[in-house]
């Protein structure tokens, strides 16, 4: 711990800033956060955003840290919430092998719900919360080190791979929440088959936000006539028979 004689001792500013993203992943504002807590919002911003040259918060005076990381999730309301997020840590959680009904105690919630915050257009702010903290506990942890099946690990990784769900290290904590957004890729290794399922997860999860066919072909690099075709699979339910369309 280091001092700074105007304003008190400085601690690693880390604890604090996953913090506050466990809470935005609630949906709540990083402006409510430091209202909550007592703090400027130029204090919580600077921790999360770099700025004109300048990175991130890395030290942090003291008490301010107490301040945010005193606030909880119940204290700023906000019942039902936007659930991407909480969507993409759970796939990101399944990428490495962690299946969705062993999650149920860490979230403390039913095993058989997990599963529904896949399905559900809202769900609770203490739920995308749960999911937040329970993923920076676990991003980087091996499930078979912690009592789950080698078996059990692979298929769910398998399952992960059939549907092209991206892995934490995809994952900026900026863009998990951010529905404009998707992983990087560029570093993880993907077969064909993994690639096409990834971009069709993508297409289908920007699509259900009424984002055109152009401006999801921009987001993606992809090509417009795939987008358009996928987009119209989703319309009709119907797949193209891709070994026609090589012939």
């Amino acid at each position: 711990m280091s001092t700074n004689m105007r304003r008190g001792p400085l601690v690693d500013a880390e604890p604090a800033r996953r913090h506050v993203r466990e809470l935005m992943a609630a949906g709540i504002s990083y402006a409510r956060i430091a209202q909550a807590a007592n703090v400027t919002t130029s204090t919580v911003n600077h921790m999360l955003y770099p700025r004109a040259g300048r990175p991130v918060t890395e030290r942090l005076n003291h008490e301010n840290a107490r301040r945010i990381l005193s606030v909880d999730v119940a204290q700023v309301p906000t019942g039902l919430v936007d659930p991407t997020g909480a969507r993409r840590r759970l796939q990101a959680l399944m990428a490495i092998g962690w299946p969705a009904l062993s999650l149920g105690g860490p979230l403390g919630l039913h095993p058989v719900y997990v599963r529904e915050i896949q399905r559900r257009p809202k769900i609770y702010a203490t739920t995308a919360h749960a999911m937040a903290v329970t993923y920076n506990k676990l991003w980087d942890k091996r499930p078979e080190h912690y009592g789950i099946s080698r078996k059990a690990a692979n298929r769910t990784r398998n399952y992960a791979k059939a549907n092209g769900w991206a892995p934490p290290a995809a994952w900026d904590d900026d863009a998990l929440d951010d529905p404009t957004r998707g992983p990087n890729t560029e570093d993880i290794p993907l077969d064909r088959n993994q690639l096409a399922a990834y971009r069709r997860n993508e297409v289908e999860f920007l699509c259900s936000y009424g984002i055109s066919d152009e401006n999801i072909a921009l987001r993606l690099d992809m090509a417009l006539s795939t987008v358009r075709a996928i987009t119209l699979e989703l319309r009709t339910g119907q797949r193209r028979d891709r070994t026609k369309a090589a012939a």
